[in-house]
């Protein structure tokens, strides 16, 4: 343990205040890429609407917002207390400008996490290795993906990755602004929650004096007390989340959208988790990045007896390298324990390993296995970009379609018609023949017409047993003795049963 402490400590002198210094290309290089990232959320902006998680948040604020408390059992997306303050802020606003104001939010997880990647870069091997690590992974489809849906994992990369970029490049750091960025990225994600104890623990063995500051204690232990906190006062279970996490499945298969066939091919754990690795590691930055990774880090072992500068710069590669083996190990555990492991987990792992293979930038002029990791890297990425490309095209094209049928559902919602039948009949059930496609429609509703998630029963179309006549778009509102039914667009119906 103690050589792990020594080798932590000399990473946090590296790089030296030479490379350390604001030099003019340094500022041109990061206003490029700032221009840079803005051009491509511009083109994207049309592109982007809300995955299920992060209108769940909206629908869920606007709730809370009108003081009442949602029901976050069943079918649906886990909470984030983050996210939930994201829905509050945005609840007085119309259901298609919350859905737009989230959509700018995303872009500031987006432009986060490209300056996460290119601090990080930048601390372990110079300006231009993080032009070259934000360039990569801004670019990648998974990153691309959540921009597109608003998704939660950006932010808290970039919260984590900031965090250790400013452990790695100065010794002298202060701990509380480390803590406070891993505090709020244990509100999007627990999986910061054993960064932020493990950190200050760290802290308390190095006899740091702001360890024992209350300010560190609080932030260390904010996040989960918080977490624990939202819980017990939304359901009365200070364990929700974690209830939520392994009921949901059969919830999700009681509503009728489980496994065909009873599952009888379902994967096992073991396939699960290549799926998962796979998937979420070269997935994510491509193999010729991993690969690039374990060259980066060969390349500053062979050269680390020449000097005790190179030892340092070896050392500062101890603690991405941490983060990525701890998430690596954390899916393992998730996966294990037969909880879902979406491959956007190892997000974290994936950008941090991104950083450690362009950090061999900074050996180019003394080291062949660095010339070879960023020969590889360079190429590799450019081999992959035509697929990257269509990848990212299929995405946004996705998202468009999501984009017309969320854009339907709010005009129709938020007709006269509907309102009224709602407001007679409050019995209601919503259903459609995919689980993606009707908790779209449920949520939507729920903003459009301002009531909550919990009023819209969610199940397959065929669970609604409908009598009358099938009305179509234009109708609005069919009338029959059992029954009043909105078509409110193809993929789905919504009744109000009385």
């Amino acid at each position: 343990m103690s050589g792990l402490a020594t080798s932590t400590s000399s990473s946090l002198s590296w790089p030296p205040p030479a490379r350390r210094s604001r030099r003019p290309t340094a500022g041109l290089i990061a206003a490029a890429l700032l221009g840079v990232a803005a051009c491509v959320a511009l083109a994207l902006l049309p592109w982007t609407y809300p995955g299920e998680d992060a209108r769940f948040a909206l629908a869920w604020g606007d709730e809370l917002g009108r003081l009442h408390v949602p029901d976050f059992d069943g079918p649906v997306p886990a909470k984030h207390p983050l996210t939930l303050l994201v829905g509050i802020a945005l609840a007085p606003l119309a259901a298609s400008a919350s859905i737009l104001a989230y959509g700018a939010v995303s872009f500031a997880g987006f432009f986060l996490a490209g300056y996460a990647v290119f601090r990080l870069a930048r601390a372990l091997g110079g300006v231009i290795a993080g032009g070259l690590a934000v360039a990569i992974a801004l670019s990648r489809p998974e990153v691309i993906e959540q921009v597109a849906t608003g998704g939660k994992d950006l932010p808290f990369v970039a919260l984590v990755l900031i965090a250790v970029a400013i452990v790695v490049e100065d010794g002298n750091f202060r701990p509380i602004p480390v803590l406070g960025l891993l505090a709020l990225a244990g509100l999007i994600r627990p999986e910061a929650w054993p960064l932020a104890i493990v950190f200050w623990l760290w802290l308390l063995r190095d006899a740091r004096r702001e360890a024992l500051a209350p300010a560190a204690i609080a932030l260390a232990l904010a996040a989960p007390l918080i977490w624990i906190g939202t819980d017990l006062l939304l359901t009365g279970d200070p364990l929700q989340t974690l209830h939520h996490a392994q009921e949901r499945p059969a919830e999700i298969a009681a509503a009728g959208f489980g496994p065909e066939g009873g599952s009888p091919s379902s994967p096992t754990k073991l396939e699960r988790l290549g799926d998962a690795l796979e998937s979420g590691l070269p997935g994510a930055i491509g193999w010729a990045a991993i690969v690039a990774a374990g060259l980066a880090v060969a390349a500053r072992l062979a050269e680390r007896r020449g000097s005790p500068l190179r030892d340092r710069s070896l050392g500062a590669l101890v603690l991405p390298l941490l983060i990525a083996v701890a998430v690596v190990g954390a899916t393992i555990v998730v996966v294990v324990a037969g909880l879902r492991a979406p491959d956007r987990f190892l997000l974290l792992a994936a950008l941090a390993l991104l950083a450690v293979a362009t950090s061999a930038v900074a050996d180019l002029d003394r080291s062949r296995i660095a010339m070879a990791a960023v020969s590889l890297l360079v190429v590799g990425t450019l081999v992959a970009l035509p697929g990257d490309i269509d990848d990212s095209r299929e995405i946004l094209v996705e998202r468009e379609d999501t984009r017309e049928l969320g854009d339907g559902q709010i005009e129709l919602a938020e007709r006269p018609t509907v309102d009224t039948a709602i407001d007679v009949c409050p019995r209601l059930a919503f259903g459609g023949d995919s689980r993606a496609n009707v908790s779209l429609g449920q949520v939507l509703a729920a903003l459009a017409t301002g009531r909550d998630v919990s009023d819209f029963e969610l199940g397959r179309r065929r669970l609604l047993q409908r009598d009358g006549s099938a009305f179509g778009i234009r109708t609005g509102l069919a009338r029959s003795a059992s029954a009043q039914t909105v078509e409110l667009n193809a993929p789905w119906e919504f009744a109000s049963r009385c």
